[in-house]
């Protein structure tokens, strides 16, 4: 029971985390397209990102498999949802549609962070 809840503890410290440092990072990608990011700033950045890409993957790797039911080691989460919007409709369609309308697009300074198939759900409605 003690492992179990420590396990879970883990996992919603390690999305939190990876959540925040990609808020970070698009708001570095904003920054950067609207006047440039001064020096000092990129000096926290770029330790920042190296620091939080093992996270990110492993996210995907323990998170992902166990959101979407499926062995999928790609090292972005995003190219998993990608790869479920485009697929077939069902729970995993829907699961990405979710995980891309109220995590990623919202965050992304040009408003869809996920490859939205044409003519399917965008996520500025």
């Amino acid at each position: 029971m003690t492992i179990a809840l420590y396990t879970l503890a883990a996992m919603v410290m390690l999305a939190l985390f990876v959540h925040m440092s990609y808020v970070y990072v698009m708001g570095y990608k904003y920054a950067r397209d609207n006047g440039g990011v001064p020096t000092p700033a990129k000096l926290f950045f770029f330790p920042t990102v190296a620091v939080m890409v093992p996270f990110y993957v492993l996210l995907n790797w323990t998170i992902g498999n166990i959101l979407f039911l499926e062995l999928d080691f790609h090292p972005q989460f995003t190219q998993r949802n990608d790869r479920h919007l485009a697929g077939p409709d069902g729970w995993r369609k829907r699961m990405a549609q979710f995980w891309c309308r109220n995590y990623l697009d919202p965050f992304d300074p040009a408003g869809v962070h996920c490859r939205h198939p044409k003519g399917g759900e965008e996520s500025a409605s």
